[in-house]
């Protein structure tokens, strides 16, 4: 495959549902039912109070202090996945304020390679991607960072999600303990946590 990602097939979303039960995991209200491994992917080893939220994450530039962390970490996800297809669903716009909003900071914060990758995403009217390509993978987490656009990764290899989310507070979900465990000693690797 030579294609950065490509829409998915009927037949990708059937594989999707089968291992993960649904594709909307994010909204699943009892994730324990699925899943052996719950945690919160974040750059604090615990839950933050209001008091220290304020303080540390409402300080302007606070995802872009951390972004490399989870860009690596998605490398190494990516590789412990042995490269192949990541799904991702991307929660778009929520209207069209917000899409020029996001357009504009994007242009000003991407890098030009990531301005065009972003395009593309941007003119796609599919909301669920087959990811082949890490540059790809590293755009969107990017967009998590600057909290602008918020995807869901879908890992079928190692039946894992990583779900976006504010303060780079991402909920990590998988179907096996030791996965679980993996993705834990790749999180410490790259100075993050599982909460």
């Amino acid at each position: 495959m030579n294609k950065k990602y490509l829409n998915v097939s009927l037949n990708d979303l059937r594989l999707l549902y089968e291992i993960f039960g649904s594709l909307q995991v994010e909204t699943i209200e009892t994730p324990k039912s699925i899943f052996n491994g719950i945690g919160i992917l974040d750059v604090f080893n615990y839950c933050l109070s209001e008091n220290e939220a304020r303080k540390v994450l409402w300080i302007d530039g606070f995802g872009q202090k951390h972004v490399d962390k989870y860009l690596n970490f998605i490398r190494d996800v990516y590789q412990l996945n042995n490269s192949e297809p990541v799904f991702v669903k991307i929660n778009k716009f929520f209207n069209k304020l917000h899409r020029n909003n996001v357009f504009n900071r994007a242009i000003h914060e991407l890098a030009p390679k990531e301005r065009s990758i972003f395009l593309n995403l941007l003119l796609n009217d599919e909301y669920f991607l087959k990811v082949n390509d890490l540059e790809v993978l590293n755009t969107l987490v990017k967009l998590i960072a600057m909290e602008e656009v918020f995807s869901t990764f879908y890992f079928p290899k190692t039946e894992t999600v990583l779900i976006g989310n504010y303060d780079l507070s991402l909920p990590l979900y998988s179907k096996h303990e030791i996965t679980f465990k993996e993705y834990g000693k790749l999180a410490h690797k790259n100075k993050l946590y599982i909460r």
